[in-house]
């Protein structure tokens, strides 16, 4: 999962114009984008809301804990009781842990559609908000200076990038954003 991570991470380098070293999760707030590990929970969260609502096939509601009628809304299933963690990593027992965490508004949601909606409103990020959308070199520049790994003498000095000191070639105050 990590090389595939990577992969992901360096499609953002490309499209941001950042450089290798860019914090991970400022470059994904800044596009919008969320990591691989939350969208493979998103997923498996929608499969199990799919599961526990009769949107999939019988035989997988059949892991699924007793759960009591939909208008007692404080009834928490419970995870099966695993001996290893392997066990309780696997689908069924994650699920449910990740289920109960979830609130009740995103729990209950009345439709497949809106259920989606407010997991991805949990993981994604909003995208920055760019001046300049049509000047390729202008958005690299601020995505740059956002994610605070810019040609700044403050960024390179706090990366170790070849400056000795983060005060401006003027001598007056740091080169900061």
């Amino acid at each position: 999962m990590k090389l595939i991570e990577q992969v992901q991470y360096k499609a953002a380098l490309i499209v941001s114009g950042c450089w290798q070293g860019t914090s991970r999760i400022k470059l994904y707030d800044e596009l919008g984008w969320e990591s691989l590990a939350d969208r493979r929970w998103g997923h498996r969260m929608t499969t199990y809301y799919k599961i526990t609502n009769g949107l999939s096939p019988a035989y997988l509601y059949e892991h699924v804990p007793p759960e009591a009628p939909r208008t007692l809304r404080s009834f928490v299933p419970k995870a099966p009781i695993s001996k290893t963690k392997r066990y309780d990593n696997s689908f069924f027992p994650y699920c449910i842990k990740q289920w109960n965490s979830l609130d009740d508004d995103i729990k209950y949601s009345s439709s497949l559609q809106n259920f989606k909606t407010n997991i991805n409103n949990l993981i994604r990020p909003n995208s920055g908000s760019f001046s300049c959308k049509n000047n390729k070199y202008g958005m690299k520049l601020l995505t740059q200076i956002r994610v605070e790994f810019s040609d700044l003498r403050d960024h390179r000095f706090n990366h170790n990038f070849n400056c000795r000191s983060p005060i401006c070639s003027c001598g007056i105050e740091d080169e900061t954003s």
